[in-house]
């Protein structure tokens, strides 16, 4: 890909990418009255879809110093989110959003065990028995991504532009290879993330560097894409934004 070409489509993802944040940052703060999860979906929603605008603007922000590396593993952060985002979208029922509570409790706990054995309890032991109590009257299993995906792909295939099912790459299952899978070399210590900051310069001799700027377009259109299908879906089932102006921000900036 030239260098022209390449400049181009960065610069046309970071004004789409910023202008679908706008979309979001125009409409909060948004006050929601939630005492129950059967009226909690609209909170939820919407506080989903306004983490991933800031960890959007947090990969934008990493593009012109083109840290692909960091910009990736917040990418890997955003598609997480949008898959959660676009299952408990799917049916956000008592059911569903009891499920997705039950495991932030799990991992809550898991923390204050962990520390407590350490001498630094994070919570009372109040809340820690009332954590507990809810967690045995909530039905649901450890949710697995991978399945997530794919349940979100059965209800949402079809209706978000562009998207195909979970058979296809451009599906929220397709997308756990290309951008979880992938992105988890960077995400994680691997040999594989090394390959960004060392050089084979001959024989066994290495050179590590700091990570280098021409890595090619980088994760930042596809930081974009996530963003904007979940926008898509956040159209459907909040009513907000609408399909029309998040169709308008891509129509107005193109290669």
């Amino acid at each position: 890909m030239s260098r022209t070409l390449m400049d181009a489509r960065n610069e046309v993802a970071q004004l789409r990418g910023r202008a679908l944040v706008a979309l979001v940052e125009r409409q909060l703060p948004w006050d929601f009255e939630a005492r129950e999860l059967t009226d909690a979906w609209p909170s939820f929603g919407v506080g989903l879809v306004s983490r991933m605008a800031t960890t959007l603007t947090a990969v934008l922000i990493l593009q012109p110093a083109r840290r692909d590396a960091d910009a990736g593993t917040l990418v890997r952060s955003l598609y997480e989110h949008a898959v959660h985002f676009a299952w408990l979208a799917a049916d956000p029922s008592p059911a569903r959003l009891g499920e997705w509570r039950k495991q932030d409790l799990v991992e809550r706990i898991k923390a204050h065990n962990d520390l407590a054995a350490r001498g630094f309890p994070v919570l009372e032991e109040e809340n820690l028995a009332a954590f507990t109590a809810e967690i045995a009257a909530l039905d649901g299993h450890q949710l697995v991504l991978a399945d997530l995906a794919t349940a979100a792909d059965l209800y949402w295939g079809g209706q978000i532009p562009g998207m195909a099912t979970g058979d296809r790459v451009v599906s929220f299952r397709g997308w756990y290879g290309l951008v979880y899978r992938h992105y988890s070399a960077v995400a994680h210590p691997t040999i594989r993330g090394l390959h960004r900051v060392v050089d084979d310069v001959g024989g066994v001799k290495r050179r590590v560097v700091i990570e280098r700027a021409d890595q090619g377009d980088g994760p930042y259109g596809m930081g974009v894409l996530i963003f904007a299908v979940a926008l898509f879906v956040a159209s459907q089932s909040l009513d907000w934004p609408s399909k029309d102006e998040i169709t308008e921000v891509f129509d107005r900036h193109k290669v």
